[in-house]
Protein backbone atom coordinates (compact mmCIF):
# COMPACT_ATOMS: atom_id res chain seq x y z
CA UNK A 1 0.00 0.00 0.00
CA UNK A 2 1.62 3.38 -1.13
CA UNK A 3 0.69 6.81 0.29
CA UNK A 4 1.17 10.02 -1.53
CA UNK A 5 0.52 13.17 -1.04
CA UNK A 6 1.03 16.41 -3.71
CA UNK A 7 4.29 14.36 -4.99
CA UNK A 8 3.44 12.68 -8.32
CA UNK A 9 7.18 12.80 -9.72
CA UNK A 10 8.18 10.24 -6.88
CA UNK A 11 4.97 8.11 -7.06
CA UNK A 12 5.97 7.93 -10.60
CA UNK A 13 9.62 7.03 -9.91
CA UNK A 14 8.49 4.41 -7.52
CA UNK A 15 5.98 2.85 -9.85
CA UNK A 16 8.72 2.70 -12.56
CA UNK A 17 10.93 1.44 -9.88
CA UNK A 18 8.63 -2.12 -9.18
CA UNK A 19 7.92 -2.36 -13.16
CA UNK A 20 11.67 -3.23 -13.34
CA UNK A 21 10.28 -6.30 -11.61
CA UNK A 22 8.77 -9.34 -12.24
CA UNK A 23 6.23 -9.61 -8.44
CA UNK A 24 3.42 -10.90 -8.01
CA UNK A 25 2.19 -7.56 -5.43
CA UNK A 26 -0.49 -5.93 -5.80
CA UNK A 27 -0.38 -2.25 -5.18
CA UNK A 28 -3.26 0.00 -3.93
CA UNK A 29 -2.13 3.39 -3.73
CA UNK A 30 -4.01 6.05 -1.13
CA UNK A 31 -4.05 9.42 -2.87
CA UNK A 32 -4.63 12.54 -1.12
CA UNK A 33 -3.15 15.02 -3.16
CA UNK A 34 -4.95 18.53 -4.08
CA UNK A 35 -2.58 18.87 -7.21
CA UNK A 36 -4.32 17.70 -10.76
CA UNK A 37 -3.58 14.26 -11.35
CA UNK A 38 -0.20 13.19 -12.94
CA UNK A 39 -0.94 11.83 -16.67
CA UNK A 40 2.23 9.23 -16.83
CA UNK A 41 1.30 8.37 -12.86
CA UNK A 42 -2.69 7.29 -13.95
CA UNK A 43 -1.30 5.32 -17.17
CA UNK A 44 -0.14 3.07 -14.72
CA UNK A 45 -3.74 2.48 -13.01
CA UNK A 46 -5.11 0.51 -15.40
CA UNK A 47 -3.07 -1.87 -14.94
CA UNK A 48 -4.62 -4.87 -13.31
CA UNK A 49 -2.27 -5.13 -10.22
CA UNK A 50 -2.90 -1.71 -9.31
CA UNK A 51 -5.75 -0.15 -7.35
CA UNK A 52 -6.07 3.89 -6.56
CA UNK A 53 -8.09 5.54 -4.24
CA UNK A 54 -8.30 9.34 -4.22
CA UNK A 55 -9.37 11.00 -1.03
CA UNK A 56 -10.10 14.91 0.15
CA UNK A 57 -6.64 16.82 0.52
CA UNK A 58 -7.86 17.02 4.15
CA UNK A 59 -7.98 13.51 5.25
CA UNK A 60 -5.73 13.10 7.95
CA UNK A 61 -2.90 10.61 7.44
CA UNK A 62 -4.30 8.16 9.79
CA UNK A 63 -7.70 8.21 8.47
CA UNK A 64 -6.70 7.57 4.93
CA UNK A 65 -4.87 4.24 5.78
CA UNK A 66 -7.32 3.19 8.13
CA UNK A 67 -10.01 3.71 5.43
CA UNK A 68 -8.05 2.97 2.27
CA UNK A 69 -6.81 -0.44 3.85
CA UNK A 70 -10.03 -2.31 4.32
CA UNK A 71 -9.50 -2.76 0.48
CA UNK A 72 -6.49 -4.79 0.69
CA UNK A 73 -7.42 -7.94 -0.28
CA UNK A 74 -4.08 -10.12 -0.11
CA UNK A 75 -3.31 -12.45 3.34
CA UNK A 76 -0.19 -9.98 4.04
CA UNK A 77 0.17 -5.97 4.22
CA UNK A 78 3.25 -3.36 3.65
CA UNK A 79 2.72 0.04 4.48
CA UNK A 80 5.16 2.38 1.78
CA UNK A 81 5.64 5.94 1.60
CA UNK A 82 6.13 7.82 -1.85
CA UNK A 83 9.59 8.44 -1.58
CA UNK A 84 11.13 5.13 -0.04
CA UNK A 85 12.09 2.46 -1.73
CA UNK A 86 10.75 -1.36 -0.32
CA UNK A 87 13.20 -3.82 -2.01
CA UNK A 88 10.97 -6.54 -3.43
CA UNK A 89 13.01 -9.20 -2.20
CA UNK A 90 13.24 -7.78 1.43
CA UNK A 91 9.03 -8.02 1.39
CA UNK A 92 9.03 -11.58 0.43
CA UNK A 93 11.12 -12.82 2.65
CA UNK A 94 9.71 -10.79 5.32
CA UNK A 95 6.08 -12.42 4.09
CA UNK A 96 8.04 -15.84 4.14
CA UNK A 97 9.03 -15.42 7.68
CA UNK A 98 5.41 -14.63 9.09
CA UNK A 99 4.40 -17.43 7.39
CA UNK A 100 6.40 -19.80 9.61
CA UNK A 101 6.81 -17.77 12.96
CA UNK A 102 3.32 -16.80 14.26
CA UNK A 103 4.09 -15.22 17.80
CA UNK A 104 5.64 -12.28 15.33
CA UNK A 105 3.65 -9.71 14.57
CA UNK A 106 5.87 -8.19 11.79
CA UNK A 107 8.71 -8.43 9.82
CA UNK A 108 11.47 -6.76 7.94
CA UNK A 109 15.12 -6.14 7.14
CA UNK A 110 17.75 -3.68 6.80
CA UNK A 111 16.99 0.41 6.08
CA UNK A 112 19.46 2.07 4.12
CA UNK A 113 20.05 6.01 3.25
CA UNK A 114 21.26 6.88 -0.55
CA UNK A 115 22.16 10.19 -2.11
CA UNK A 116 19.54 12.06 -4.19
CA UNK A 117 19.93 12.46 -7.83
CA UNK A 118 21.07 16.18 -7.42
CA UNK A 119 23.61 15.12 -5.12
CA UNK A 120 24.54 11.79 -6.91
CA UNK A 121 25.14 13.75 -10.43
CA UNK A 122 27.79 15.99 -8.87
CA UNK A 123 29.42 13.91 -6.26
CA UNK A 124 28.76 10.66 -7.31
CA UNK A 125 26.00 7.60 -5.68
CA UNK A 126 26.67 6.56 -1.96
CA UNK A 127 24.65 4.23 0.45
CA UNK A 128 25.02 3.63 4.25
CA UNK A 129 22.63 2.30 6.70
CA UNK A 130 20.19 4.34 8.00
CA UNK A 131 19.99 2.51 11.68
CA UNK A 132 22.99 1.97 12.75
CA UNK A 133 22.19 -0.39 16.12
CA UNK A 134 18.65 -1.31 15.34
CA UNK A 135 17.70 -5.31 16.06
CA UNK A 136 14.72 -7.54 16.23
CA UNK A 137 12.43 -7.36 19.25
CA UNK A 138 12.10 -10.93 20.59
CA UNK A 139 10.89 -10.23 24.29
CA UNK A 140 8.25 -12.81 25.14
CA UNK A 141 5.98 -10.38 26.56
CA UNK A 142 4.23 -7.26 25.33
CA UNK A 143 5.39 -5.09 28.17
CA UNK A 144 9.21 -5.76 27.58
CA UNK A 145 8.75 -5.40 23.81
CA UNK A 146 6.93 -1.64 24.18
CA UNK A 147 9.57 -0.61 27.00
CA UNK A 148 12.38 -1.81 24.67
CA UNK A 149 10.94 -0.02 21.69
CA UNK A 150 9.42 3.40 23.64
CA UNK A 151 13.23 3.81 25.34
CA UNK A 152 14.61 3.68 22.14
CA UNK A 153 16.63 0.64 23.22
CA UNK A 154 14.85 -1.32 20.23
CA UNK A 155 16.52 1.42 17.11
CA UNK A 156 13.88 -0.19 14.47
CA UNK A 157 10.41 0.23 14.34
CA UNK A 158 7.45 -1.83 12.20
CA UNK A 159 6.08 1.25 10.57
CA UNK A 160 7.13 0.19 6.80
CA UNK A 161 7.40 -4.03 7.88
CA UNK A 162 5.06 -6.71 6.58
CA UNK A 163 2.11 -7.20 8.45
CA UNK A 164 -0.56 -9.87 8.39
CA UNK A 165 -3.31 -7.93 6.96
CA UNK A 166 -6.33 -8.84 9.62
CA UNK A 167 -3.42 -7.52 12.04
CA UNK A 168 -2.33 -4.42 10.07
CA UNK A 169 -6.39 -3.47 9.00
CA UNK A 170 -7.00 -3.77 13.20
CA UNK A 171 -4.03 -1.84 13.99
CA UNK A 172 -4.85 0.98 11.83
CA UNK A 173 -8.77 0.83 12.99
CA UNK A 174 -7.46 1.25 16.50
CA UNK A 175 -5.01 4.71 14.86
CA UNK A 176 -8.23 5.89 13.66
CA UNK A 177 -10.31 5.96 16.83
CA UNK A 178 -7.48 7.12 18.74
CA UNK A 179 -5.42 9.30 17.37
CA UNK A 180 -5.96 13.03 16.01
CA UNK A 181 -2.82 14.63 15.25
CA UNK A 182 0.80 13.43 13.70
CA UNK A 183 2.72 13.36 17.55
CA UNK A 184 1.12 9.87 17.94
CA UNK A 185 0.58 8.64 14.04
CA UNK A 186 3.69 6.87 13.53
CA UNK A 187 4.61 6.32 17.57
CA UNK A 188 0.64 4.69 18.44
CA UNK A 189 0.34 1.84 15.83
CA UNK A 190 4.31 0.80 15.97
CA UNK A 191 3.33 0.16 19.48
CA UNK A 192 -0.19 -1.48 19.19
CA UNK A 193 2.01 -3.88 16.88
CA UNK A 194 4.79 -4.54 19.47
CA UNK A 195 1.79 -5.34 21.95
CA UNK A 196 0.43 -7.69 19.14
CA UNK A 197 3.82 -9.65 18.30
CA UNK A 198 7.49 -9.94 18.05
CA UNK A 199 9.35 -8.17 15.39
CA UNK A 200 11.65 -9.72 12.93
CA UNK A 201 15.03 -8.00 11.25
CA UNK A 202 16.21 -9.96 8.75
CA UNK A 203 19.72 -9.30 7.26
CA UNK A 204 18.03 -8.41 3.46
CA UNK A 205 18.36 -5.38 2.15
CA UNK A 206 14.75 -4.21 2.45
CA UNK A 207 14.85 -0.31 2.66
CA UNK A 208 15.92 3.02 0.60
CA UNK A 209 15.36 6.30 1.49
CA UNK A 210 17.05 10.12 0.40
CA UNK A 211 17.74 11.31 3.23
Amino acid sequence: MIITYNRYPFLLRLLSFYDQFNTEFNFLILDSSSDKLDEVVKSYLDRKNISYIKYDSSKFFGNKIADGCQSITTPYAVLCADDDFLIPKGIIEGKNFLKENIDFASAHGLYFNHTSSEVAQKHGFSIGPLYQNGHSSEQDSAEERLNAYLSGETGYYPMYAVHRTDLFQQIWSETKTYVFDWGLSELFPCALSFIHGKMKVLRVFYSSREP
